[in-house]
């Protein structure tokens, strides 16, 4: 029983004040310890980074504490010293002083100095001792102390140290050279000693550093060091116990001949020291094993490479490259790769490259004033190793790396190499480098040979040389071969695109070759060319230049014909050379020998030709090629927002092989082949622009007066351009003013263009004047340059362009160095002579001139007579005052020549061209040379053919056996050839035959009776090349 009941029955309330209990689950129990744990972790940390720190900054404290002490007994222990001390008192010495020194310490500095000062005389004694771990120990301690106390010192400009460090590399402090090595590949190795020398600038070490820098130089054979344990112990690279000479010259190469500017600050004496006992074959190998041995981790920088350029050009031409004797070869190589792999903006600034970008960019422009027609225009791609990384490259660098240029270094490279002889590798590693030289700055490949040729005597030799070299070759050989070229295609496209080396070096002499003699040939004349007696002749023998042109002809027909088989922008190994720049050098050598040989023959007949090429199908294919690619470029051309693209020639042979051939190479293709080429073109011309020329009505008329043929027909013609393709209405005017009666059905249009030409180049009418062989040339008068001058050279342009479109012959003669200009190609010293023979024979003259050229009191103007007064100019800028020396005679020459045939006329060739190519296309133009083009206009230089003329004869009124008729072949065949050609021209109102004969004349010849009037004289129609014969008795009263 429960007694304590108080009367309440209701329990009693318990009240928690703490809240509700949190009931944990099982996660945050597990991240409560986790945290936990992570917090212990921190604060063990923390403890322990405590300790570090502390043990830290006792260690630094005892240590400078330390320090402290041994700078004391240091200082007490050298105050102490005489000439007496012994040796180990001078190592102990020098142990402390490597503990304690620092260099941003001023009293550690005139510690050392002290130190250094007494330590100096005695240093040859220190290295005589008997006891050779004691000897070790101090040869380790001097290592260490080049490392730790003299180097630092060094880089703050301490003379002591430097001296002391001279010292100890000198080979005379050392009774034991093994002594001295030790200690050098020591410092080589784990020290910072070549890059405290490359940052020597003050003059005061110069000498110090330059001591240092010869003893390297004959530093050959570093020392093993397993053969002191002391030094194997606290060796740096335990697993690499022996530095091989190969790693010391790359080391020499890539940590101290890679600074710019690096030699300039060494002595003449110095230098020359240097270059003389500098393994420099050695390292000349090691330049090339870098760019291409094995690949190694070591990397040269844009800015070491121009270093290198530099310092090894500075040792190169130490003593005027004497000691290159012998080692020319690794000399052109190292430079030639460091050039090939060094960026173009190293080499030319923003200027130039963008002169080098225009000058190469593969676009074609037909104003000839911007490049030479004759060279293939390609994209500059520089090889893949020489692409720019930087845009800022340093003016001095680049004024320094200048110098490789200069025309005494250049010569007196080229006077080694001359001594090197026909060595074949020689010959292809000098030909690598100089072609290098010219491609890597363009804007220097005139000055490069123009030193090859005329700075150096040996012009000949060095020609020859190079002709040997690659005569002697198995690409010559099998390009020598002209009967197989099309049977063995394949293996031609190979012998070209191969990368072997072999390959890459003949074509590299191949390349230089042409250029160089192109270059050659640009200042000789034609008797100089042929003429071995000659004073500056033809550096090449006529049998070797027939061989040359004859493989030259062969690879540039391959390539050129598989232009779409081959990676035209593909690189002959680092030399710079690009295929299509091979391709167009060879090409543009091969058409200057193919000029001078449309000259003055020298080669054997059909040398030019192609043996084994179908020609028959050649044509079809030809113009089946260009009527494709004429209506693609009209489909483009009517495309809108589109404009037509004119095609270089050489993207011209890779998209039609053949007319590629029929711009670059014609001449393998016979010329009346050509002709006829050249006609289908025209007549596919005409259809595709629907001129039709019996039955279409005229799209233009003109009514002009006989006496004022060119003044109405430029007015009324003049504005139509490309319109004047379509048939035209001439409409001509009596001297009474009465207009003729007739309709033109062509005849009177042919009759307009004879009369128009006569009257307009009549030299009396002021358009054109004549050579002193009555040929034919723009008035190179200022007045002819006026702009409604150039309106009337661009008209007769128009006018010969119809003419030729039409197949009329004109009775025009014009000078060989005109028609050149016109298609798009640039006269040289040889073209002088079809215009001014006297002026040809007087800068040959000069060229020859034993004497000296001053005496002739001659500068760099031209004097003509304008309006009756003499005008000088100057050929170049400032020229009036420069005078004509031996030294710059052949510029004068060229400068001469360049004026009077191509700067003089150039804005009246360029109307008259423009005009021509309005209606004759220029591919079709490109197909003949400027002897060719004078064939087209006017008609063949040979004799009148009877038996042609007779079987493509219309009789009218007469039949083919009637008397009259008989009687007038009979009196025609008793004419000479000058009778004849004056009845051709009676007839026809040319002197000369069509092209490929009379078949070819429109409207063909037609015989007509005139009666039987005795009395009446023969008359003509030369408007529809009609002869009006009366029907005489007899064969004496016809023939008189």
């Amino acid at each position: 029983m429960n007694f304590s009941f108080e009367g309440n029955f209701r329990p009693k309330r318990n009240i928690n004040l703490g809240g509700v209990k949190k009931v944990d689950d099982k996660r945050s129990l597990l991240a409560k310890a986790q945290s936990e744990r992570k917090a212990r972790e921190q604060e063990r940390l923390r403890l322990k980074s405590a300790q570090q720190i502390q043990s830290f900054f006792r260690g630094r404290q005892q240590a400078t504490l330390t320090k402290q002490a041994l700078r004391h007994d240091f200082h007490q222990l050298l105050s102490s010293t005489d000439s007496n001390t012994d040796k180990l008192t001078w190592m102990t010495l020098a142990r402390q002083l490597i503990w304690f020194y620092h260099p941003n310490n001023e009293a550690d500095n005139h510690h050392l100095n002290q130190y250094l000062t007494q330590v100096a005389p005695i240093m040859r004694n220190m290295f005589c001792i008997s006891d050779r771990e004691v000897q070790d120990s101090w040869i380790w301690l001097c290592s260490l102390m080049i490392k730790r106390v003299l180097l630092p010192s060094i880089d703050r400009g301490s003379a002591n140290a430097y001296q002391l460090l001279a010292s100890l590399f000198d080979s005379s402090t050392y009774t034991h050279q093994d002594h001295r090595i030790r200690i050098m590949t020591f410092c080589l190795y784990n020290t910072t000693l070549l890059k405290s020398m490359k940052n020597t600038k003050d003059s005061k070490l110069i000498s110090y550093m330059e001591s240092i820098l010869i003893q390297l130089a004959t530093f050959h054979e570093p020392y093993y060091y397993a053969t002191s344990p002391l030094i194997e112990k606290y060796q740096r690279r335990p697993n690499t116990s022996y530095m091989t000479r190969p790693q010391l010259l790359q080391m020499l190469t890539t940590e101290l001949l890679v600074e710019p500017f690096f030699l300039d600050h060494v002595s003449t004496h110095a230098l020359t020291t240097l270059a003389l006992k500098l393994p420099f074959k050695d390292i000349l190998e090691t330049v090339t094993e870098l760019f291409l041995g094995t690949p190694t981790t070591i990397t040269v920088d844009d800015t070491a490479i121009a270093g290198l350029l530099m310092n090894l050009t500075v040792l190169g031409d130490t003593e005027s490259g004497k000691h290159l004797d012998g080692i020319m070869t690794n000399y052109a190589k190292a430079i030639q790769l460091l050039l090939a792999h060094l960026p173009v903006l190293y080499l030319t600034d923003a200027s130039e490259q963008e002169k080098a970008d225009v000058i190469e960019m593969d676009i074609e422009s037909s104003d000839e004033e911007d490049q030479d027609e004759d060279r293939d225009v390609v994209m500059k791609e520089s090889p893949p190793s020489a692409a720019a990384t930087t845009t800022n490259a340093s003016p001095l660098i680049r004024s320094r790396l200048e110098t490789l240029y200069d025309s005494e270094r250049v010569n007196r490279l080229l006077y080694q190499f001359m001594q090197i002889g026909t060595n074949s590798d020689a010959i292809q590693s000098v030909s690598c480098f100089f072609n290098t030289l010219m491609l890597r700055w363009p804007m220097k490949k005139d000055a490069i040979l123009h030193t090859l040729l005329y700075k150096s005597s040996n012009t000949h030799n060095l020609l020859q040389i190079l002709w040997q070299s690659w005569s002697a070759s198995t690409e010559a050989t099998f390009f020598n071969d002209d009967g197989n070229m099309m049977a063995h295609l394949v293996d031609a496209v190979k012998y070209i695109s191969d990368s072997k080396k072999a390959r890459v070096e003949s074509w590299s002499v191949l390349f230089l070759l042409c250029e160089v003699y192109a270059r050659s040939l640009l200042a000789l004349g034609d008797d100089e060319f042929l003429d071995k007696k000659a004073t500056h002749s033809n550096p090449l023998e006529l049998n070797q230049v027939i061989d040359l042109g004859r493989q030259l002809k062969n690879i540039s027909f391959v390539m050129f014909w598989r232009a779409n088989s081959m990676d035209l922008t593909q690189h002959i190994g680092l030399t710079g050379i690009q295929l299509n720049q091979l391709r167009s050098s060879v090409t543009h050598l091969l058409q200057q020998i193919h000029m001078r040989d449309s000259r003055r023959n020298f080669c054997p007949q059909d040398h030019w030709l192609i043996p084994d090429l179908d020609t028959d199908n050649f044509s079809t294919e030809a113009v089946a090629e260009e009527f494709n690619l004429e209506s693609e470029q009209q489909q483009e051309k009517n495309m809108p927002l589109r404009p037509l693209r004119m095609l270089s020639k050489g993207r011209l042979a890779v998209i039609s092989p053949r007319l590629g051939l029929l711009n670059n190479l014609p001449f393998v293709i016979p010329f009346e082949q050509r002709v006829e080429i050249f006609r289908m073109f025209v007549n596919n011309d005409k259809k595709r622009n629907n001129v039709d020329e019996f039955y279409s009505r005229p799209k233009a008329a003109a009514t002009v007066r006989r006496d004022h043929m060119f003044e109405d027909g430029f007015d009324q013609l003049g504005s139509l351009g490309v319109e004047l393709k379509n048939k035209v209405a001439i409409s001509f005017v009596d001297e009474f003013g009465l207009e003729e009666a007739g309709i033109d059905g062509g005849g009177v249009f042919k009759e307009f263009l004879t009369g128009l030409s006569k009257e307009a180049f009549n030299v009396n009418y002021g358009l054109f004047t004549a050579t002193p062989d009555q040929l034919l040339y723009p008035n190179p008068s200022f007045y002819a340059t006026e702009p409604q001058q150039l309106e009337y050279f661009k008209f007769l342009g128009l006018i010969i362009g119809k003419a030729v479109y039409e197949g009329i012959l004109l009775d025009v003669a014009f000078a060989e160095f005109f028609l050149k200009k016109c298609l798009g190609k640039v006269n040289y010293l040889d073209d002088l002579s079809s215009l001014d023979p006297e002026l040809y024979k007087g800068l040959l003259a000069v060229k020859n001139y034993d004497g000296n050229v001053e005496d002739l009191s001659l500068d760099f103007t031209s004097t003509h007579m304008e309006n009756g007064r003499s005008v000088n100019v100057d050929l170049i800028p400032g020229g009036s005052s420069i005078p004509v020396t031996n030294q710059n005679r052949i510029q004068y020459i060229y400068s001469i020549a360049n004026y009077r045939l191509n700067v003089q006329i150039a804005r009246q060739c360029r109307a008259f061209f423009k005009g021509l190519s309005t209606i004759v296309d220029i591919k079709w133009l490109r197909m003949f040379n400027q002897q060719e083009l004078q064939i087209v206009l006017g008609g063949a230089s040979v004799p009148i053919d009877l038996s042609d003329l007779r079987s493509h004869t219309v009789l009218a009124g007469f039949m083919e056996h009637d008397a009259t008729v008989m009687n007038f072949w009979k009196a025609l065949e008793s004419f000479d050839n000058t009778l004849r050609m004056k009845f051709v021209k009676f007839v026809t109102s040319c002197s000369r035959p069509p092209l490929l004969g009379f078949r070819e004349l429109v409207p063909q010849f037609c015989l007509r009776n005139a009666g039987v009037d005795q009395e009446r004289l023969p008359t003509s129609s030369t408007c529809v090349n009609l002869l009006k014969l009366p029907n005489y008795p007899t064969y004496q009263i016809l023939r008189e």
